[in-house]
């Protein structure tokens, strides 16, 4: 889905094999940030992440990093897109790429020695890709051998300078496998249009043979009725559920639901 607004094979002008070239894949913080379980293991956050592990570099210049930013923090102007704009002027050692940049991530893979993520699925399509994948972060794939998983940032460091070998590609393939089937399949209802919940689609598709649209108005009310309930704020509470009730209340009418 990202990748179709990337030119095929466009490397970063300048980009250099006699250095050691590192690619770290940024993840959008919003995603997870009201998640406890998805808390950093080893800092604060990503950026600090980064930060430190620029500066650890920042007298070798043998290395050179990229940092591509997540497509899904494309127009937006919060801290996380802040600090990373603070991050490209400081540090002589990285080069931001935007995340409407046409680069090519798998070209990127290919040409650099590693990959950091912080629990992007492009840390296990890397494993995929034969190069090797330092894990900074919670992931879904954590638990397979497919990447490096450091415990604290001296072993961050001592991973990037270190000559690692690829993990096996097989852990990559079990990850892709379970993406692929994971679940139990529709048994009513039958998807018509990709999911893309942040952005221009919606989801459609036939239940029971009645055409219907979740909208990303609903997805959204859903998303906020769980945080809001959880940091008890009980006037924005009730206005969400007043909207909820009111989806609800045109599905009842739609398929006739008592």
């Amino acid at each position: 889905l990202f990748v179709k607004q990337q030119q095929k094979e466009l490397l970063p002008i300048g980009c250099d094999n006699s250095q050691i070239n590192i690619v770290i894949f940024n993840s959008s913080l919003d995603e997870m940030e009201v998640l406890e379980d998805w808390k950093n293991p080893i800092y604060i956050d990503q950026n600090e992440g980064i930060r430190r592990i620029l500066e650890a570099f920042a007298e070798e210049p043998d290395y050179k990093f990229y940092l591509r930013v997540h497509p899904n923090l494309k127009g937006l102007n919060n801290t996380q897109m802040r600090e990373t704009a603070e991050i490209a002027n400081r540090y002589l050692n990285v080069e931001v790429i935007p995340p409407d940049d046409p680069v090519h991530t798998y070209a990127l893979i290919d040409a650099c020695d590693k990959v950091i993520t912080f629990g992007s699925t492009v840390g296990v399509e890397a494993c995929y890709w034969q190069k090797p994948s330092i894990l900074l972060g919670r992931s879904f794939y954590e638990y397979l051998d497919c990447c490096y998983k450091p415990k604290n940032h001296v072993e961050v460091i001592q991973l990037l300078k270190e000559n690692l070998v690829p993990k096996d590609r097989l852990e990559a393939v079990k990850y892709g496998y379970w993406a692929v089937r994971m679940g139990v399949p529709f048994t009513r209802f039958v998807q018509t249009e990709v999911w893309d919940p942040w952005g221009a689609s919606v989801h459609r598709g036939k239940f029971m043979e009645t055409e219907i649209t979740y909208s990303r108005s609903a997805f959204r009310l859903n998303l906020f009725l769980m945080l809001f309930e959880r940091e008890s704020h009980p006037v924005l509470m009730k206005s969400i559920k007043r909207r909820l009730n009111f989806f609800r209340d045109k599905a009842k009418r739609l398929f006739g639901i008592s």
